[in-house]
């Protein structure tokens, strides 16, 4: 484990004289420590994670499912819940999930089918 310190000066912290604060206290006023743990490998390890063909796949089902939650959230109105208990919350998503789907089922079943090249012929 690394460990990285960034000391940066603060110069529009306003001091108080020298002869007020002790002077151990006199260089926490000029300088600000800034400490960030840097593992390097797991950094590397994520990269390279990234480029892979699986990861591209990943990330294109999670685009459709957040667009799904998005959708509920947006224009069915899930954002902020009605009811309160469980029970009632679990209705009231089944109930949206359901118009979501059957607009999703209106929009599959209205497609108008390509004309066949085969049956053309």
């Amino acid at each position: 484990m690394t460990v990285l310190l960034l000391i940066v000066s603060v110069p529009s912290l306003k001091m108080p004289p020298p002869s007020a604060v002790p002077a151990a206290l006199t260089a926490l006023f000029a300088l600000m420590v800034l400490s960030l743990i840097v593992s390097v490998p797991a950094r590397q390890r994520a990269r390279e994670l990234a480029a892979t063909p699986a990861f591209a796949h990943a990330q294109r089902q999670r685009k459709k499912v957040e667009a799904l939650f998005a959708e509920l959230k947006n224009q069915i109105g899930l954002r902020r819940l009605r009811l309160r208990r469980m029970k009632f919350v679990r209705e009231q998503f089944c109930l949206a999930a359901a118009a979501q789907h059957i607009k999703r089922l209106v929009r599959f079943l209205s497609k108008v089918p390509s004309p066949n090249v085969a049956a053309t012929a």
